[in-house]
């Protein structure tokens, strides 16, 4: 097949300048890849996503990278060093500017690592590569199936003898113009704006900001003229089938401490805590002496966001924390819960909970997991139950009902009342 005819183009014209955006010639195996011309400036931006959730995270992992190479600028490196070396402040600052717009579009709750690589393959010293990144990105992830709430595209704007400019030279950028304005933004709001100026009256920043907005319209248009010419086929999950712990396995995990010895207290109380009420690591390292109510039977949980909940206390885990409080916990002026058995006491970080559920794992013979893979084992365990989601929700403190319904793969006799019969079946 010719290459020329796998190519699918679409352009913008931004103030008597062009800007090209062109797929299916380089990174074929990325889930998306565009190259975006300005001038003779040329980058190439690729956006690949992992196919299953990173396990025992609390954020979105995303990666945006801006690569400079020299060649861009046709130099070699020469003289002692001859290796590109790490990225420069520009680049650093230019990986920020594509973060920024792009971040608060991913659905909340997505786990999936995603990473959007700008790397530049040629500059001519006048056009910004770095806004054609941004503009790169985002129609790289338009036209890579990856769920994301965009398009959205960037421009940037100068104040050059009084009348504003879109997208100026970066020598006339620097030598005459009082403002240096980027905006990014959808097609019907502004998402980030970054600018420098020179004593430049405000009405004219709303006014460059609206001219900004006018012409990043066109850009959009153009991503979505593209990405209706590539086809593109969602290979994202929310995320991947939860992965859990069974009956059998909690209870060679909760066996495996010696409750005779002052560890074996503190570690079969804790794991009661993560397998019971699918606490985080760091929530049960934030525990402290005062958040247990005994006469009601509560506990206080400090959760994400500076978040205090109050959850039912179980029985055995009531117990257990007991056994650990008179008969294992060290005396000293720490308040937390749980603390290192030897000295200093301290209180335990999470990276001291994790450590406590790999050790428990290798005791048990199970395979090593870390503190959240519990979490999910007490979610799972609720829909065995019968609890529904907005139950599992409550317990687990998601702030949003999206986060909770990865575990609805799971509920497998819910899902049987939906299946439909097999075409010809006799049922």
């Amino acid at each position: 097949m010719d290459l020329a005819s796998q190519v699918r183009r679409a352009e913008a014209e931004l103030e008597g300048t062009r800007l090209v955006f062109e797929t299916g010639l380089l990174a074929k195996q990325a889930g998306g890849a565009v190259t975006v011309t300005h001038g003779e400036t040329v980058v190439l931006v690729t956006a690949t996503m992992a196919d299953s959730p990173r396990e025992g995270i609390d954020f979105f992992p995303l990666t945006c990278d801006f690569e400079e190479r020299m060649y861009a600028a046709g130099k070699i490196p020469g003289g002692f060093f001859k290796r590109e070396g790490r990225p420069g402040e520009r680049a650093i600052l230019t990986s920020r500017l594509i973060d920024r717009p792009l971040r608060p579009l991913f659905p909340k709750g997505m786990r999936n690592d995603v990473q959007i690589v700008a790397t530049v393959l040629s500059t001519d010293q006048e056009h910004d590569p770095g806004v054609a990144a941004v503009n790169g990105a985002s129609c790289a992830l338009l036209i890579s199936g990856i769920p994301w709430d965009g398009p959205v595209g960037a421009a940037r704007v100068g104040l050059i003898e009084g009348q504003l400019v879109v997208n100026p030279t970066m020598r006339v950028l620097g030598e005459k113009s009082q403002l240096d304005l980027v905006v990014a933004a959808t097609e019907s709001a502004i998402v980030m704006v970054e600018a420098g100026a020179t004593e430049v009256p405000e009405a004219q920043i709303l006014q460059a900001i609206d001219l900004a907005h006018a012409e990043i319209k066109k850009l959009i248009g153009a991503q979505r003229q593209l990405a209706a010419a590539v086809p593109t086929v969602a290979g994202w999950r929310l995320a991947g089938l939860p992965t859990a712990f069974g009956r059998q396995e909690v209870a060679r995990l909760l066996a495996s401490c010696d409750r005779r010895r002052t560890f074996g207290r503190r570690d079969f109380a804790g794991l009661g805590l993560l397998t019971r009420l699918g606490l985080r690591a760091g929530e049960v390292a934030a525990l402290e002496l005062p958040d247990i109510d005994w006469r009601r039977g509560e506990v206080v949980i400090r959760g994400k966001g500076r978040r205090q909940e109050r959850l039912p206390l179980p029985v055995d885990v009531g117990e257990a924390i007991v056994g650990w409080l008179r008969k294992g916990r060290p005396h000293c002026e720490c308040t937390k819960v749980f603390t290192r058995v030897r000295a200093p006491h301290r209180g335990l970080t999470s990276g001291g909970v994790s450590a406590i559920v790999r050790a428990a794992c290798a005791r048990a013979g199970l395979p090593e997991v870390n503190a959240h893979r519990l979490r999910h084992t007490a979610a799972t365990e609720m829909l065995r139950a019968g609890a529904g989601l907005a139950e599992v929700g409550q317990v687990l403190r998601h702030a949003s009902l999206l986060t909770t319904s990865i575990y609805a793969k799971v509920d497998r006799t819910a899902l049987r009342s939906l299946a439909q019969p097999w075409p010809g079946s006799a049922s």
